[in-house]
């Protein structure tokens, strides 16, 4: 705009023959273009003789033959043009500068400070040129999407049904490991994949095993039948987030699709179980389930190796890897002999380790054995005494030790209501990431635990 004034400036002062007509402006009316607005950032900067002296020693400033003040320097001899010998001097902040480092940010194709600023070094000698330039690359949008990072908060508070006593597998959560691959019952030669369904206590920390030979829904829900039927009745389950299709396991794709999932909600209605599922996006809110699923496929690959176990075999296979889950150490293991056992979900489960042998030293004839109602009275005071006393032990040797964060450990920026935001989605390449601004944000005791975003033609 400033040359197109220019020349109508100049136009105006001239006869019609000498006018200059073209379509275009050519580069002598760009370059005084330019040098009329760096002379005028310089003018606001350097205006005084003794600010200019004060900051500019160093540098041996000089004005050339239009006005402009350029870098003296000690590079008069080399063979180069005139404007990288002696550079024009520009300040740190000004709207000028700004404008002149998004230019050639811009034509080096959004590269980076060093080589924004070695461009930039060709004509130009900003001063503190590299914070300069870090302070507007900083504000550049198409650098922000291609770099940004995601939000970060402390790793919040655990859920208070993972903390606090209750039954074992009161509150479970669910996943599907597998499919390994199985023989058939009825040819060796048919191999054929089958599917694991693991469930895990959130408090105690147990787990149990069933096997489910195909993705029918009438399988899925005979397992839970049989989960139900051995282990009581759960209050809730918690699963991967079945929205997040490319997060969550396959076999609960299928699970949760149309009317298979209308018919597993009957079902929970009827037996008064109530399913949530994790945050969408958050798949570390279901970690306490993906470690166990390592601990099982960690036990089924040293178990079987390369063998195609039968369905039958298979099973026998899960009780036993189920019990040696079940025996892990929860707690510290001494080297002290007069040390107490380690504890372990068995505990919990059956008052005892699952490998332990039978206690025959106080053994009596069956003959001899009380029935009474005080006997029976007695042996279940002792055995609450027992239950007590392993509840007591996990809250003051288990829980303590799940207070430290793993990750996550500082408080990095706080999101707002109605920040625009960059929704992650790393199953696609971010160029594709859609933007969104922050709307309901849920709190847990002052953490951000999860938010509803607003995306064009849907929500979040």
């Amino acid at each position: 705009m400033t040359a197109w004034c220019r020349r109508f400036q100049y136009n105006t002062t001239m006869p019609a023959c000498s006018r200059r007509t073209g379509i275009g402006l050519t580069s002598d009316e760009l370059k005084e273009a330019e040098r009329i607005w760096i002379r005028q950032e310089q003018i606001h900067a350097y205006g005084s003789k003794e600010s200019l002296t004060k900051m500019l020693c160093g540098l041996n400033p000089f004005l050339d033959e239009f006005g402009d003040l350029r870098v003296g320097g000690r590079l008069g001899r080399v063979q180069l043009e005139e404007e990288t010998k002696f550079p024009a001097l520009l300040p740190r902040k000004g709207m000028i500068v700004d404008l002149l480092i998004r230019r050639e940010h811009n034509r080096q194709l959004h590269a980076g400070v060093a080589q924004t600023l070695a461009a930039l070094r060709e004509r130009f000698w900003i001063l503190r040129g590299r914070s300069a330039v870090k302070r507007v690359l900083r504000t550049c949008g198409i650098c922000r999407r291609v770099a940004a990072r995601p939000f970060q908060q402390r790793m919040g508070d655990l859920p208070a049904i993972r903390v606090n006593p209750a039954r074992p597998f009161r509150n479970v959560g669910i996943d599907f490991v597998g499919p390994p691959l199985v023989r058939s019952e009825s040819s060796k030669s048919v191999i054929k994949k089958a599917y694991i369904c693991l469930f895990t206590c959130m408090v105690v920390r147990a787990i149990h095993l069933e096997l489910v030979p195909d993705q029918t829904i009438e399988s899925i829900l005979r397992a839970l039948r049989r989960f139900v039927t051995r282990r009581g009745r759960p209050d809730r389950i918690q699963s991967d987030n079945f929205r997040t299709f490319h997060q969550a396991n396959a076999f609960l794709k299928h699970l949760f699709s149309g009317r298979n999932w209308e018919t597993v909600q009957r079902h929970l209605a009827s037996e008064r179980v109530e399913w949530i599922f994790i945050t969408e996006r958050s798949p570390w809110c279901g970690g306490y389930w993906e470690r166990l699923v390592r601990s099982v496929k960690t036990a089924l690959k040293a178990t079987l190796g390369q063998c195609l176990a039968a369905p039958d075999e298979l099973r026998t296979v899960l009780c036993e890897v189920e019990a040696r889950v079940n025996d892990r150490p929860l707690t510290f293991v001494g080297s002290d002999l007069d040390e107490e056992m380690a504890l372990t979900p068995a505990h919990f489960l059956i008052g005892l380790s699952l490998a332990s042998f039978p206690d025959r030293s106080n053994s009596a004839d069956r003959g001899t054995l009380r029935s009474s109602l005080r006997h029976l009275l007695r042996r279940l005071s002792y055995q609450q005494k027992l239950v007590g006393a392993f509840w007591k032990r996990w809250k003051r040797e288990y829980v303590v030790t799940l207070s430290s964060r793993g990750k996550w450990k500082k408080l990095h920026e706080q999101p707002r209501v109605r920040d625009v935001v960059l929704v992650a989605d790393y199953n696609t390449p971010r160029r594709r990431w859609s933007s969104a601004f922050f709307g309901q944000i849920s709190r847990l005791l002052q953490r951000w635990r999860s938010c509803l975003s607003y995306m064009a033609g849907f929500n979040h």
